[in-house]
């Protein structure tokens, strides 16, 4: 499991923070991301934490809060893929 959050460092072309985000909203999203991720490693045993990492989804950096998306399992690791089951 893993939490993933927006930073400056992954913007590319077309997919970049926008101009008026200020650098307190991207390290709030950060915080976020860190604070879901222990709480989410606190209560749920059985997953392998891979901890926060900063990507460029849509979601993230066009949001206009603090976000974070949550990756629980991985389907192409077959003891992750069996806890669906």
């Amino acid at each position: 499991m893993c939490t993933l959050y927006h930073d400056r460092s992954v913007d590319v072309p077309r997919y970049s923070t926008l101009p008026y985000h200020t650098n307190e909203k991207i390290v709030e999203g950060k915080r976020l991301a860190d604070s879901i991720q222990n709480s989410l490693v606190a209560t749920i045993g059985g997953l392998a934490s891979q901890g926060i990492h900063p990507q460029n989804l849509h979601v993230t950096p066009t949001t206009d809060m603090p976000a974070a998306l949550v990756d629980l399992g991985f389907m192409d690791n077959p003891t992750e893929l069996k806890k669906t089951d």
